[in-house]
């Protein structure tokens, strides 16, 4: 449960925990911080520093169960991996927004960093001896991943207003065969856009 503090009238400081008990790896607590700084009474600038930690799901560590994807097993299969360590991160962000109710815009710039990130990866073998490609869940000892967003929005009355945001994200594998590459969360599965774009534009 998060634990509210104003220091001063426009200093407010949160602080968390979640505590995540597992049968195979015992317990493991993760606290998160952050905190938000009024500049004037329409900036504000936040900024904050999260841990998480994740156990592999059944079908990433069940030694008889494979991972299909495409909604069929004739591309690609992944068999669950029992090796698997607890993925665990730390995560920073910072951030700024300017808010005079009928005008908003805000920027927010957030990495993290991976210890043990579960994913997979193509073996370059056939499952079977057949065509469909094999590959394998495995720890990626160290990874990052880092973006941005920047978003804006104007009202123009009570029923019509125009909005959008812009993001920007990338992530690395820093260590293992596959140095350099981008992370991919399921077998097949394509990276995730660098850029995107999104219209919040609406009338009512």
């Amino acid at each position: 449960m998060p634990r509210f503090a104003s220091v001063t009238d426009r200093l407010t400081l949160t602080f968390g925990a979640r505590y995540t008990e597992d049968e195979r790896f015992g317990g493991k607590l993760t606290p998160r911080a952050y905190a938000t700084y009024a500049i004037t009474d329409s900036l504000t600038s936040a900024c904050g520093i999260s841990t998480g930690y994740k156990t592999s799901e059944l079908r990433e560590s069940a030694a008889n169960y494979y991972s299909c994807t495409g909604g069929s097993c004739r591309r690609a299969v992944a068999p669950g991996n029992p090796n698997l360590k607890p993925e665990q991160c730390t995560s920073y962000e910072l951030g700024l927004r300017f808010d005079i109710r009928i005008t908003t815009a805000g920027n927010v710039a957030c990495q993290t960093d991976f210890r043990n990130r579960i994913d997979s990866h193509d073996t370059e073998q056939q499952f079977q001896g057949g065509r469909t490609d094999l590959y394998e869940w495995d720890n990626i000892g160290k990874a990052k991943a880092e973006g941005v967003e920047l978003n804006a929005r104007h009202a123009f009355s009570d029923r019509f207003r125009i909005g959008g945001s812009y993001t920007y994200t990338k992530s690395k594998q820093q260590t293992g065969d596959l140095q350099g590459d981008p992370l991919r969360p399921a077998p097949e599965a394509p990276s995730q856009p660098a850029h995107g774009l999104a219209d919040r534009s609406g009338l009512t």
